[in-house]
């Protein structure tokens, strides 16, 4: 160690610490905390280094604001790992690589579409046609306001990593459908698209469908495509209720 010169350590978490060299405190001068000196302006990383246990989720909430903010593109494991306030090697230490952490994130999009469809599906219980059909309404339109409100999380929800989500490799890739009960309902899911087919399958129940067969797929795909050229700048957002109202006229029997 060269004589003077602050020695610095790096604790378990990555964070980056120094200690005051001999020569420093032979002389009498202050120490770099003491002095108010932020050690980590030559490292690079935050001034405020990270010391909570759980780095893994303190990093993929990082990631998921940046990806946020402006897009899966604008993301680096090092960039993220930074913001935290740890040393790459640190995050590295619980992502290979950047695919890896944008996986995680891409999950996390997919949570958020799931919660804010069933948050608009459970307001609205299926006990009548009038009912489903206020039901598939509010699902298809807490789909397209989460494109809308998260333009970038909701493309990057649907992109190249989607596939690699544990949601869709470990039996979400059939759109998540789950199993039926005795009366043909589907039950147990809360995902997006669960929701979408459980409540068809409830309006076929009574009798309200003018045929159920692909029905979840053409609904799913309208809904999806809209939201997309919303994003794209092709259609306008408050167009979206003409698009539902129209889906949910067509499949409804004319005997309702």
């Amino acid at each position: 160690m060269r004589a003077g010169l602050p020695s610095v350590t790096s604790s378990t978490d990555g964070a980056v610490t120094s200690q005051p060299g001999s020569a420093r405190a032979v002389v009498g001068l202050p120490s770099a905390t003491a002095a108010g000196v932020a050690t980590t302006a030559t490292t690079g990383l935050s001034a405020t280094p990270y010391h909570h246990g759980d780095l893994r989720e303190a990093l993929v909430v990082e990631a998921l604001s940046q990806v946020r903010a402006h897009g899966a593109e604008a993301v680096s494991l090092r960039a993220v790992a930074q913001a935290v306030g740890v040393s790459p090697s640190a995050a590295y230490h619980h992502f290979a690589d950047k695919t890896a952490i944008l996986i995680e994130v891409a999950d996390r999009g997919a949570n958020e579409l799931d919660r804010r469809t069933a948050d608009a599906a459970g307001r609205l219980p299926v006990d009548d046609a009038a009912a489903g059909l206020a039901r598939l309404r509010a699902v298809g339109a807490a789909y397209i306001g989460f494109a809308v409100d998260e333009p970038h999380l909701f493309r990057h929800t649907f992109g190249p990593y989607c596939a690699m989500t544990p949601k869709f490799v470990n039996g979400g890739g059939d759109g998540g459908v789950p199993p039926s009960d005795d009366d043909g309902h589907n039950r147990g899911s809360d995902s997006a698209y669960g929701l979408l087919v459980d409540t068809l399958d409830r309006l076929d129940a009574l009798g309200a469908l003018r045929r159920r067969d692909g029905l979840d797929l053409v609904a799913w795909a309208a809904v999806h495509g809209f939201a997309s050229l919303v994003l794209d700048g092709f259609l306008p957002a408050d167009a979206s209720s003409v698009l539902v109202d129209v889906l949910a006229t067509l499949v409804v029997s004319p005997s309702v």
